[in-house]
């Protein structure tokens, strides 16, 4: 199926709900704060035969429309809420990611009656001043390239949006990837660079900024570790093993923290463990999943 957009509140937000239709489980994606519903392709296609399964991007996220803000966690979690609700789906399983991870950890704090079982990838609850400080350095860049964007001639600016989404990506990609995989994949790499070029938006800037100071929240006003144990439903937590962005002590936080959780650290890979280990993280998840549906 093709995406499509539905008013929430005050914004559009682009979502995808593909797979068995009539099936009785749920299953969500939430992605990371950089990464489209098409991120999660691979994974989508492994899960579709069995489950309804269902994409959106927050607000603020590329296509969706970057309203004002503050945005905060609480905010995206229940615009989630009401976006289920309009497609009348009641109770989901969660695959995430990053930003998603956090996000689906305040879904399932704030709404546990709506949340059958979470999956969280390379996440935290909580965040300390190194992690802050490069976060930042992703807001200065999208803040920077609006101002640019905006100053320039209507002519020069999608060229401008293009080299901006290229160093956009490669100036992330240390903190992105473990050195097994982008030794070995980087034409798959590159794939993904001519993607975010083509792609790129001033709403994806935009919108970025906002999120990035969204996140910042979690190291006080939304610091999310005091209320882990609030989470009841099943959880499995996932790290990259050489991800320096937000390192695996941060995963081991969140699983001593939710009751009954399973812990998984891929030893080799890197924050975008979802992405290099996707194979074995479908397997993991989908027993995950099965496992709490009895």
């Amino acid at each position: 199926m093709m995406a499509e957009y539905v008013q929430i509140k005050d914004f559009n937000c682009r979502y995808e709900v593909s797979g068995n239709l009539t099936s009785d489980k749920n299953l969500l994606f939430l992605n990371g704060i950089a990464s489209p519903i098409e991120s999660w392709g691979f994974h989508r296609k492994q899960f579709e035969p069995d489950f309804k399964v269902i994409g959106l991007e927050y607000r603020g996220q590329w296509f969706s429309d970057a309203t004002p803000g503050p945005y905060t966690f609480k905010n995206h979690a229940s615009e989630v809420i009401e976006f289920l609700d309009h497609i009348g789906v009641d109770k989901v399983h969660i695959i995430s990611t990053s930003l998603g991870g956090e996000v689906a950890m305040q879904l399932a704090i704030d709404f546990p009656e709506r949340i059958n079982s979470l999956t969280v990838i390379a996440s935290v609850s909580e965040a300390d001043n190194i992690l802050l400080h490069q976060v930042g350095r992703w807001k200065n860049f999208a803040e920077k390239a609006v101002q640019e964007h905006d100053s320039l001639p209507e002519e020069d600016r999608d060229q401008f949006l293009k080299d901006s989404a290229h160093n956009f990506l490669f100036d992330a990609i240390p903190e992105m990837y473990g050195n097994k995989f982008y030794n070995e994949n980087f034409q798959t790499i590159k794939a993904r660079d001519a993607q975010f070029m083509n792609n790129m938006t001033r709403n994806f800037f935009a919108g970025h900024t906002l999120l990035c100071e969204m996140f910042k929240g979690i190291a006080d006003k939304e610091k999310m570790t005091p209320n882990l144990h609030k989470i009841k439903c099943p959880a499995l937590i996932i790290a990259g093993g050489m991800d320096i962005l937000k390192p695996p002590s941060y995963s081991k936080i969140i699983a001593d923290n939710i009751p009954n959780s399973k812990y998984t650290v891929f030893p080799d890979a890197g924050h975008a463990v979802a992405v290099e280990e996707a194979a074995a993280i479908c397997d993991l998840a989908r027993g995950h999943i099965n496992r709490s549906c009895y």
